[in-house]
């Protein structure tokens, strides 16, 4: 009996994921590295938080940057970070040759892999996280739906 309860838990714990990424939860941290090479990790970054996910293929992600660029110069007590999601390994050179032709970006730029789409657990971009000073997810939001998108993002950023 007790060999049956260790493995059921056992299996419990590898097909649970090991962070939540929901809203009320604690945000996972997430580790990457800027243009300049630097080290990224979110739990350094104190304060409220946006966090985009985007991809440079993303036709609505290159569309949503330049918004989110003009909250950003609304919203300055609000770290708005981008963060592109390595689907396809794409090098530096092709996220920088992406943000280069976007009209405008939020100024942390975060390359990372396609595990933080695993650890945020999202399958579509851009997703978008509304993250507390205190570390917990205030909103998600998936997809670009223009004015009607931005506004949801104001309204949860307002709410921080």
């Amino acid at each position: 009996m007790f060999k049956k309860l260790t493995i059921l838990s056992l299996l419990m714990l590898l097909t649970t994921p090991l962070y939540a990424a929901n809203v009320g939860d604690k945000a996972p941290n997430i580790f990457g590295r800027t243009f300049d090479g630097e080290l990224f990790r979110l739990s350094a970054v104190a304060g409220p938080k946006l966090v985009n996910f985007f991809w440079v293929k993303c036709q609505p992600c290159f569309q949503e940057l330049p918004e989110l660029k003009k909250l950003e110069q609304k919203y300055p007590n609000v770290t708005f970070i981008a963060v592109h999601v390595n689907i396809e390994g794409e090098e530096a050179e092709a996220v920088q040759a992406f943000i280069a032709k976007v009209r405008a970006a939020p100024e942390k730029i975060v390359l990372s892999s396609k595990r933080v789409q695993e650890n945020f657990d999202f399958s579509g971009l851009p997703h978008t996280v509304v993250i507390g000073a205190d570390g917990i997810i205030k909103g998600r939001f998936e997809g670009y739906d223009g004015k009607k998108s931005i506004a949801k993002l104001e309204k949860s950023i307002k709410n921080l």
